[in-house]
């Protein structure tokens, strides 16, 4: 007489194939997630870099004790525009480029609210998505630019640079970038 013996103890390994597939999805998508933000901070930790040392320029060459943001700007010469508060709490905006730093108090020019009224004021009526406004120089003036997007006389959207002087607001300029 023969004993049979049954072989089942293969079939089953501890965990279940479904289990072993989401397992590895989760270590996948984890991976993917790591790797991504580790690509993240390679392309962002230059720009950080440019702005700290944009702050630190400001904060040794001028009055400047609080920062409350840092503009980017390129044109004729790349620089930081970096903006805060000296130690008595009044406004102020500090270009930085390189070494070279120029500082005007925010009381002494228009804001950027105004910036913002005078370029939708000047749609005419058209439909104006406005993208940025930062602190910018435009032929040697230190200005405010203002990016939008609107429907062009073609009825096309197009998107326009508008230059604003910083002392007094005026329309320095408006350029039209191509979208060919």
């Amino acid at each position: 007489m023969a004993i049979r013996m049954s072989s089942r103890r293969g079939s089953r390994s501890g965990m279940r194939l479904g289990t072993k597939i989401s397992l590895l999805v989760v270590v996948v998508l984890g991976l993917l997630l790591f790797a991504g933000y580790r690509f993240y901070l390679s392309i962002q930790s230059d720009i950080w870099t440019q702005e700290d040392a944009a702050v630190q320029t400001a904060k040794s060459h001028t009055a400047l004790k609080t920062v409350g943001r840092v503009d980017s700007f390129v044109g004729d010469v790349p620089m930081m525009i970096v903006q805060g508060a000296d130690d008595k709490g009044r406004a102020m905006l500090v270009w930085v480029a390189g070494d070279a730093t120029h500082v005007e108090y925010a009381d002494a020019g228009v804001t950027k609210e105004t910036i913002r009224s005078k370029t939708l004021a000047g749609s005419q009526g058209t439909e104006l998505e406005l993208m940025r406004i930062v602190p910018a120089m435009f032929n040697g003036e230190y200005a405010w630019q203002s990016f939008y997007r609107a429907q062009g006389q073609d009825g096309k959207k197009k998107l326009y640079y508008n230059y604003y002087r910083f002392k007094d607001g005026e329309l320095l300029d408006t350029w039209l970038l191509s979208l060919q």
